[in-house]
């Protein structure tokens, strides 16, 4: 009875296995499509393309730092720190949505957008286009795909970004800024259907993972 159970666990176990696997693949490759893409429109460039570095388009900083212990649980405006919100606060230093880059940190040179009416703390770097010439949306897919940050990160046992390393990098855009806007629009599009698939994909994951430590609930409780 044992190796009868033991035969049926090993032959699900192998399914289970190739089908994580399969899911696994695809959830990786619908992820390098996006990456691809975005790579591929930022290498091509095109008639028309402006070719600047960071520092002559936008204009750089990292705002007032506040501390955990400033944060107000019940705030009415949200605090974005290195890697997105931390808390909530009764203040806000920004109206508007800005390009945030992770500047300290192992997760240095990751892209956030904050939220409308929103504390920013200075362990991210505030990146916005000094006028209407650059698109917003644009930027921040630039910053996924067609700009280097790697270069600007200095450190190793705390690594960072800052503004004098972050100026110097290349960027790449067309004008006028509808171009700018139109492949925004294709990206975000894009993003959405490579999230709604890595989704799925994760969903299959767990669900696999979940069925094998349900054949082992049966197998030990004598219902296999």
């Amino acid at each position: 009875e044992q190796q009868r159970i033991v035969g049926l666990l090993d032959e699900a176990f192998v399914g289970i296995a190739a089908a994580k696997a399969n899911a696994e693949k695809n959830l990786q490759n619908a992820r390098a499509i996006f990456e691809s893409h975005l790579q591929s429109v930022f290498c091509r460039r095109g008639e028309g393309w402006i070719e600047a570095t960071l520092g002559e388009v936008c204009e750089m900083y990292q705002p007032k730092t506040i501390g955990l212990k400033d944060l107000v649980s019940d705030g009415q405006y949200p605090v974005f720190g290195a890697n997105g919100i931390i808390g909530r606060y009764d203040k806000f230093n920004h109206e508007e949505p800005q390009l945030l880059i992770t500047c300290r940190g192992a997760t240095c040179g990751s892209v956030n957008i904050s939220e409308q009416f929103s504390w920013i703390t200075g362990n991210a770097m505030v990146v916005r286009p000094l006028d209407k010439a650059l698109d917003l949306g644009y930027l921040e897919y630039a910053f996924r795909g067609g700009i280097n940050t790697s270069k600007a990160i200095t450190g190793s046992a705390q690594p960072q970004i800052t503004r004098t390393n972050l100026s110097p990098l290349p960027i790449s855009f067309p004008f006028p800024v509808e171009e700018q806007k139109r492949l925004a629009a294709s990206f975000r599009s894009l993003a959405a259907e490579t999230q709604r698939l890595a989704r799925l994909y994760e969903r299959k994951l767990a669900a696999q993972e979940a069925l094998k430590k349900s054949l082992l609930h049966q197998a030990f409780t004598g219902a296999l």
